[in-house]
């Protein structure tokens, strides 16, 4: 981001941070995104959230915003990325960055649910792609959350 961004980044963060806490939740990025003329999904929310909330709080601070934006503008600019976006929230969730292993279904339902709050049945897509009842899924059955 140039320095004219981020002093833009620092007023829609202040605007938005309304406690003035110096953190915002998922609702109020989620509104932040929208004023950027973005109206992501709860699914799309997730993994944004689940990409940039490195210590995992569910809340967003100044610098995880910058990241944020970054990642929009990213993300806006070239249509291919999106597989590697999924890739660091599989990773984020406890999958490997080859894109072996597996994620837990039980922590990707806690995040969704307890961390962003977010308000979809997670729970029953998980179980619906847990197809094998391990309470594990790989990452094609991850990604095909986001599609």
């Amino acid at each position: 981001l140039t320095q004219a961004e981020v002093e833009l980044c620092a007023q829609a963060f202040e605007t938005f941070d309304t406690d003035g806490s110096g953190e915002i939740d998922a609702w109020e990025l989620r509104d932040i995104l929208k004023g950027l003329g973005r109206d992501p999904t709860d699914a799309e929310l997730f993994e944004l959230l689940s990409i940039v909330d490195i210590n995992m709080s569910g809340t967003i601070d100044f610098a995880e915003f910058t990241q944020v934006i970054d990642y929009q503008k990213i993300t806006s600019s070239k249509n291919d990325g999106a597989g590697e976006e999924i890739v660091h929230a599989f990773v984020a969730c406890g999958g490997n960055p080859d894109m072996s292993g597996f994620v837990k279904t039980d922590r990707v339902i806690h995040i969704v649910k307890e961390v962003f709050q977010l308000h979809f049945d997670i729970k029953a897509l998980m179980d619906s792609l847990d197809d094998e009842e391990e309470g594990q899924i790989n990452f094609e059955q991850f990604r095909s959350i986001f599609k």
